[in-house]
């Protein structure tokens, strides 16, 4: 941290610039699913599947007729598909906003959230934490920021989740659900605290060499479409943004960490709205696009409103689908 290069008004870190370059090393594996229901697998590995599950993140959900609508497709389609996921992870960004919003507007979101989700889904939900979920972090209200609900103290209790980040464990498979949003003096940043840092360092640790982990963040650990799609095309004041909100700020440091450990088969996110898969040492790390595609607009770019599925195989691998519902 001690060596420091300078882009115009920029410093970028030597930690930074290794992040960079590891990032353009990585295009080359990366993978775009613009097919719908496409099923990829990261091996050929005839396997029987151990678990399934349904991975929907970016539902932005407010109460319009093409969001409701679209919300409730997506989970009938999870609910009544042939090969029944054994549960659902909610990858962040559950309603539209709740950053900047009044609160007549979130009260409204969440209504519909749970109106929705009790009305269509039958399975298991275990939730992420996205950026637009947390209260009041943008918003210059001061009885919004003067309230118990401030911050992520609403989401958890909307969600019925006990903590910002934990593990759980189906069969033979071990999941990690982080916390990538964090305040800034704009608003927030993604990265992992300290304490988050340190609680990763010892799951890893802990786990079972020969089990096999999924990790789970809202925004993604790194990019190669953030770093060619969007990073290639904006100015260095949206590129400078950009270092703050759209991946996380110490992928690098994360990345270190997760290479030591082989039985990290997965790293899954959303937060861009768009769909990649980069596949680096041992680990595939996949950006799993959004439910609201361009915020209920139709696609994002070259991508379909979507949620995935995964199939756990008993060897460790896995196959995944793209269901553009």
């Amino acid at each position: 941290m001690n060596y420091f290069k300078s882009r115009g008004n920029r410093v970028i870190s030597r930690i930074e610039m290794k992040r960079r370059n590891f990032l353009k090393a990585s295009a080359a594996s990366v993978t775009l699913s613009t097919l719908p229901n496409l099923v990829k697998a990261n091996s050929n590995s005839s396997a029987e599947v151990e678990l399934s599950f349904a991975l929907l993140t970016d539902v932005h959900l407010e109460p319009t007729v093409v969001a409701v609508n679209g919300f409730t497709r997506a989970l009938k389609a999870i609910n009544n598909q042939k090969i029944k996921p054994s549960f659902i992870i909610n990858g962040g960004d559950s309603i539209f906003d709740s950053l900047e919003r009044p609160e007549k507007d979130i009260a409204a979101q969440w209504e519909i959230w749970h109106k929705i989700t009790a009305e269509q889904n039958k399975l298991p939900m275990f939730h992420c934490i996205g950026n637009h979920d947390v209260y009041g972090w943008m918003n210059p209200d001061l009885a919004i920021k003067n309230s118990p609900d401030y911050g992520k103290v609403r989401v958890l209790r909307e969600l019925k989740m006990s903590n910002n980040y934990y593990k759980f464990k189906k069969k033979g498979w071990n999941f990690i659900v982080l916390d990538s949003v964090h305040k800034h003096p704009k608003g927030y940043e993604a990265r992992l605290d300290e304490e988050q840092f340190k609680w990763l360092t010892t799951q890893l640790q802990d786990i079972p060499r020969q089990e096999p982990i999924v990790i789970i963040s809202h925004m993604p650990l790194f990019s190669a479409v953030y770093n060619y799609v969007f990073e290639g095309k904006k100015s260095e004041l949206f590129t400078d943004l950009t270092d703050r909100i759209l991946v996380h700020r110490d992928g690098w440091e994360i990345k270190e960490l997760i290479k030591n450990y082989s039985n990290v088969k997965l790293c899954l996110s959303g937060h861009l709205h768009l769909q990649e898969e980069i596949n680096y040492l041992h680990t595939s790390y996949l950006n799993c696009g959004a439910v609201c595609g361009n915020w209920w607009k139709g696609k994002l770019q070259e991508f379909e409103p979507a949620y995935f599925n995964f199939h756990l195989l008993k060897d460790g691998s896995f196959k995944y689908e793209v269901v553009n519902y």
